[in-house]
């Protein structure tokens, strides 16, 4: 039994809620939903995002700072990035390096960073899931009991198979999942419903969708202008569904 393990819930008992943002695959928006999400919901209210997308660590990137050092007082304390939103992830140590983990050191680096951080009192913790259905979603499935899941698909076939796959493993798992979110509907010229239908085969709910935005890419690093836009008004009404589902 990893000693680590055993402070994991101590770590996280002044957090109210846990929203994990999770995506079957990469390249579906995961970072920006959840990174955007996180700074609309400390507008009103206390939050920590945790970007543990190791690989792809990118929601600094979005949030426009550059990585630094965190500070230590018996464990590591998060940086308040900004009002209301402190952030913690690999890049606060790597920078813009690569982290080339795999298997169990992939999950080592995870645990780890869960069992040295101190969140004060947030009421909520979103977090940047890894991609996939990988041995990272997996072992963090197993060890934070308390995750509500928005699941990520986009308007394609290839998505929704996958993203199918992603709902019965956290099914099979009894996790709570909030609903299914669509990131860039209409980007191929048309309205498909496949998020939809996806959510009503599996039982559970269609959390809304948020259209593709030309030019979003170049808002990167830009909160104001990222909050400004459209992307963010319609995103809004999924953050405002998230803070209706509370237990």
């Amino acid at each position: 039994m990893d000693p680590r393990l055993s402070v994991l819930e101590k770590r996280l008992s002044g957090v109210r809620r846990i929203i994990a943002f999770a995506s079957a695959k990469g390249g579906v928006g995961k970072s920006i939903c959840s990174t955007v999400s996180a700074l609309l919901l400390s507008r009103d209210h206390r939050v920590g995002l945790l970007d543990l997308d190791l690989q792809g660590a990118s929601d600094h990137l979005i949030l426009g700072k550059n990585p630094s050092l965190p500070e230590e007082d018996g464990g590591i304390i998060p940086p308040a990035l900004f009002p209301n939103l402190s952030f913690m992830g690999v890049s606060l140590f790597s920078g813009n390096e690569p982290v080339p983990l795999r298997g169990q050191d992939t999950t080592n680096a995870i645990v780890e960073l869960l069992s040295v951080t101190i969140w004060k009192k947030l009421d909520f913790l979103v977090i940047d899931m890894p991609p996939g259905i990988g041995e990272e979603v997996l072992d963090l499935i197993r060890f934070i009991e308390r995750l509500e899941y928005i699941v990520i698909n986009t308007p394609s076939p290839l998505s929704e198979s996958v993203v199918d796959r992603l709902i019965k493993i956290l099914k099979l798992s009894d996790a709570r999942i909030l609903g299914i979110m669509e990131n860039m509907a209409g980007m191929d010229g048309s309205e498909r419903n496949g998020s939809k239908m996806l959510a009503e085969r599996n039982g559970i709910d269609f959390i809304g969708k948020v259209h593709f935005i030309p030019g979003l890419d170049g808002m990167v690093g830009n909160v104001d202008t990222l909050l400004e836009s459209a992307f963010a008004n319609e995103l809004k009404i999924i953050t405002e569904r998230i803070k209706a589902a509370d237990l």
